[in-house]
């Protein structure tokens, strides 16, 4: 985890970034479920970075050109929904990504800070992992 917010947040700017969760026997009953279903598949364990692969990341700017740092860190959902309508039609170049979906984590890196968020059945769902 140290090394993936390490190499994500390295040069200062805002950053965005996708996991996908994994695929396999171990993650199935956890693809594509609420944060709340998730917690109660792993009897209140929430998600660690070892369920994810990161899929992709991009300057933010790139992404979202009228989208200043500023406007991001004061309205960081709004910009989140923006992200999520993005990558869930599959409108950017070199994503390999799955259809960004429930369970999947959008990662923001703003000013040194790395934030994750939970994509959820409604709206997103601040991560802390451990």
């Amino acid at each position: 985890m140290d090394r993936l917010q390490g190499l994500f947040a390295k040069d200062g700017r805002c950053k965005v970034a996708i996991l996908n969760m994994r695929s396999g026997p171990e993650w199935h009953y956890l693809r594509w479920t609420s944060y709340e279903d998730f917690l109660k598949e792993r009897n209140g364990s929430g998600p660690v970075m070892s369920d994810y692969n990161l899929v992709y990341t991009e300057d933010a700017e790139v992404l979202f050109p009228e989208w200043t740092s500023e406007q991001i860190e004061a309205d960081v959902f709004r910009f989140l929904e923006q992200v999520y309508c993005m990558f869930q039609d599959g409108r950017v170049k070199n994503y390999n990504g799955h259809s960004l979906s429930m369970s999947d984590v959008i990662g923001l890196s703003e000013n040194g800070t790395v934030r994750w968020f939970y994509v959820d059945r409604y709206g997103f769902t601040e991560l802390t992992w451990k």
